[in-house]
């Protein structure tokens, strides 16, 4: 079968993309150790927390970290107007339609989705967005 020149420009965005995750999520903190940590401070000072976290990324990077994040810890942590400069990868599953109302690029809509030739389950996303803006997501 005869790779595109499309699918193989799609191919290296999608891993320049996923660089950019891996920056991000290298010093990310399991979902257990972030409870802790929110049950340990106020709202405001977690969010002041991430923020700086986020800038620190972002300076190092040149670019904007994207929040990855499950739709009711954005309600419950980030929902103030400082993170909305952030791209969100929202992972929401088993719903139809996404309930979050703000802007997102990603929507993790299963942790259940199947493939041919994987074995065991797989995450299925929808990208919200042109391929010209996923390019625009990437690191160089």
């Amino acid at each position: 079968m005869a790779i595109s020149e499309e699918l193989i420009i799609f191919g290296a965005t999608i891993l320049r993309l996923v660089s950019r995750l891996i920056s991000f999520s290298t010093t990310y903190l399991s979902s257990r150790e972030i409870s802790r940590q929110c049950s340990m401070l106020s709202v405001e000072d977690f969010q002041q927390d991430i923020l700086t976290w986020l800038h620190i990324v972002e300076d190092r990077y040149h670019v904007k970290p994207i929040i990855y994040t499950y739709y009711k810890f954005k309600k419950q942590y980030l929902d103030t107007p400082v993170f909305d400069d952030y791209p969100y990868w929202i992972a929401h599953y088993y719903v139809d339609k996404i309930e979050y109302q703000g802007e997102w690029k990603f929507w993790q809509h299963t942790d259940a989705g199947k493939l041919p030739g994987i074995k065991g389950y797989v995450d299925f996303n929808i990208y919200n967005g042109s391929f010209y803006d996923l390019k625009r997501l990437c690191i160089d």
